[in-house]
């Protein structure tokens, strides 16, 4: 099926507009292509073309349904090489509890666990974490995670409850909660 280029302008359009929705759009259409055994059109957007845009990356996210937050961090990922952990950590803060597990699948299978160690020791140590990264936090509750200076091991009720604690703002400066 061959398009007009003033498709291609509404679909550039659109894509500054709502990069979720072009996203959606890009994958609905490589996967038919892909069914379909045809080559790409040489001037078709590209995922890679709308993650170079000038865009928010959590909010892009959550606006694509949870079936497809795989598919896109891998065009992410295939579309950002050398900052793509970065960005995923920067944002792991700022996105529902569902991408914060997303987020922190990916780190861990491209081997980025101590990076994202790190990053959830400063914000939990900070005082800084956002609900939804300790909901998915407690959710996790999984000692490869996380252990606690003063007990030598910090076990899953600990877990459940420091991070209650630290909802609360009430955890006292020397228990520090360290990951790794």
């Amino acid at each position: 099926m061959k398009s007009s280029p003033a498709e291609h302008g509404h679909c550039v359009v659109s894509n500054a507009r709502k990069p979720s929705v072009a996203l959606e759009a890009v994958f609905a259409r490589d996967e038919l292509r892909a069914i379909a055994g045809l080559q790409p059109a040489p001037d078709e957007i590209t995922a890679a073309q709308i993650w170079a845009q000038d865009i928010k990356f959590g909010p892009v996210l959550e606006q694509i349904p949870a079936a497809k937050h795989h598919h896109a961090l891998g065009s992410f990922k295939a579309a950002n090489p050398e900052r793509w952990h970065e960005v995923l950590r920067n944002s792991l803060n700022f996105v529902s509890a569902k991408l914060c597990r997303e987020f922190a699948n990916l780190l861990i299978q491209e081997g980025k666990m101590d990076l994202l160690k790190e990053t959830l020791a400063r914000l939990v140590n900070q005082h800084t974490a956002g609900s939804e990264l300790l909901l998915w936090l407690g959710r996790e509750r999984s000692d490869a995670f996380c252990r606690h200076s003063r007990a030598g091991g910090f076990s899953r009720d600990a877990h459940r409850d420091g991070a209650g604690s630290i909802q609360r703002k009430t955890l006292e400066p020397a228990a520090r909660i360290h990951f790794g």
